[in-house]
């Protein structure tokens, strides 16, 4: 049987040129073959991804593939068409970075949703483009200040309908919520796109207390597609920590997540020095390292531990103060960590934590994270570093943010430049292992047809199918 190379290049597995090794990734790990060949390849975990989330999107506009804002405008127009009256316009998935890099206003936001109210997610979640009758409902106005770790940006004393972080949850908040008929199937709909993208479970990042009731359910009830492991999407309150922290048959809750800081996309991480195309700012912390450590301490007595969202530098200084200050034991999490200083590499050694990683953020930011960070930009997304130092990593897509596939996950880290942030296929593999609770398995096959995203190879594509989980006993 003839043997072919596959690689994936960030839009589909392309044929891997003779003569080539740099992208040695699949001769490293598998050969992919002719279809119908059976590999022996160990299970994979994606270990940040969002599950609601994930399931919102196949019921509200999904923006991420509009390459130009008019385009996004039009598909607002279309979801406008086919609402009753009043009814809100809700999405995500919007990046101004393709569109030049200007964010939108809400003026053309108006034009296209007609009476309708609008509240669209940016891709990362940590922005918001509302339109007027939004705004107006939740009662923003020019007068309106900023909200602890939030900005409304404004034009002439107006709200432009752009809202960062902690002020996108004041129109949030205004949303009529989903239907709780719809939240099961959402749920369930996530967690089947996941598991036929070759995930033999997941790390859901961001799960309300809502969620955690409903996964419990279903857990109970008929069982999950995948096992999944939780972590709340809020401190845990006083007292709240034991009667959570508990175990089903294919679910855990594994500890808090805690939000430091935003994102590079819309200028919310927090940075030790300014943005490199906005001197103006250096990014948006949602707390100061006394209110950090008084949450962090709360998250020791409840026993619940956290997961710290720090994507800029400074983020990432704070959460280790922080970390240090509340006497954090070794195994806490730090989220992203995709500008991090020198100095802090060894502060992050020697604390014990483990850094959770998104390799796959570096295929969408490439084209404008210089931009943002200038000559910052070649150290940032640390993988090899970090692992040359013995820090344990875990690897995760942050879905829907990015696609839930796997395979671009490893393609990202084992293609990383340059070489020395470059994850080996041994140490790749190691860092989507499931956790230790978890009996995920994951026998695969290579299938011919049914691409993993269009334009993918019509005669041979990588599809990995699970093999059956074994029942658990409650």
């Amino acid at each position: 049987m003839a043997r072919r190379i596959w690689r994936w290049d960030g839009r589909g597995f392309v044929p891997r040129p003779p003569g080539r090794d740099d992208e040695a990734f699949f001769e490293t790990v598998a050969d992919l073959a002719t279809a119908g060949e059976i590999l022996d390849l160990p299970p994979l975990w994606d270990h940040h991804g969002h599950l609601a989330a994930l399931g919102a999107t196949f019921e509200e506009l999904d923006l991420r593939g509009c390459e130009t804002l008019e385009e996004a405008l039009d598909a607002v127009r279309i979801e406008a068409q086919g609402l009753p009256p009043e009814a809100w316009i809700l999405g995500s998935g919007w990046d101004q970075t393709r569109w030049g890099g200007a964010f939108p206003g809400r003026e053309a936001l108006d034009a296209a949703s007609g009476d309708h109210p609008a509240f669209l997610l940016r891709v990362d979640h940590h922005a918001a483009w509302a339109n007027s009758a939004a705004l107006r409902i939740a009662g923003i106005d020019g007068a309106t200040p900023d909200p602890p770790g939030g900005a409304i940006l404004k034009e002439a004393a107006a709200p432009t309908g752009i809202l960062l972080d902690t002020a996108a949850e004041i129109v949030e908040a205004a949303v009529p919520p989903p239907s709780e008929d719809s939240l099961p199937e959402r749920l369930e709909k996530a967690m089947q796109a996941v598991r036929s993208a070759g995930l033999s479970g997941v790390t859901d990042m961001k799960l309300s207390r809502t969620d955690l009731r409903l996964i419990e359910r279903l857990d109970r009830a008929r069982g999950l597609p995948l096992p999944v492991e939780g972590y709340l999407d809020s401190p845990p309150e006083p007292g709240e920590g034991k009667a959570l922290f508990r175990r089903g048959r294919a679910f855990r809750l594994a500890g808090a997540k805690i939000f430091v800081d935003g994102a590079l996309g819309s200028r919310g991480a927090a940075l030790h020095e300014p943005y490199s195309d906005a001197p103006e700012t250096r990014g948006i912390l949602l707390y100061d390292r006394r209110e950090l450590a008084a949450v962090l301490e709360g998250c020791r007595r409840e026993g619940m531990p956290p997961a710290l969202h720090a994507i800029g530098d400074l983020a990432v200084s704070l959460a280790l103060d922080a970390a240090d200050a509340a006497g954090l034991a070794p195994g806490f999490r730090i989220e992203h960590l995709q500008v991090i200083r020198r100095e802090d590499r060894h502060r992050l050694e020697t604390s014990g934590a483990v850094a959770s990683l998104q390799p796959s953020h570096l295929l969408t930011d490439a084209h404008w994270g210089r931009l943002r960070l200038g000559d910052r930009f070649p150290s940032a997304y640390p993988l090899g570093s970090l692992a040359a130092r013995g820090i344990p990593i875990l690897l995760g897509t942050d879905f829907p943010i990015e696609p839930a596939l796997p395979c671009r996950t490893l393609f990202a880290a084992l293609s990383r430049t340059p070489e020395s942030e470059r994850l080996d296929p041994a140490g790749a593999f190691r860092a989507m292992a499931p956790p230790p609770w978890s009996d995920a398995v994951g026998a695969r096959t290579l299938a011919a047809g049914d691409p993993l995203l269009p334009g993918s190879p019509p005669d041979v594509v990588l599809e990995w199918r699970l093999a059956a989980r074994p029942d658990r006993t409650p």
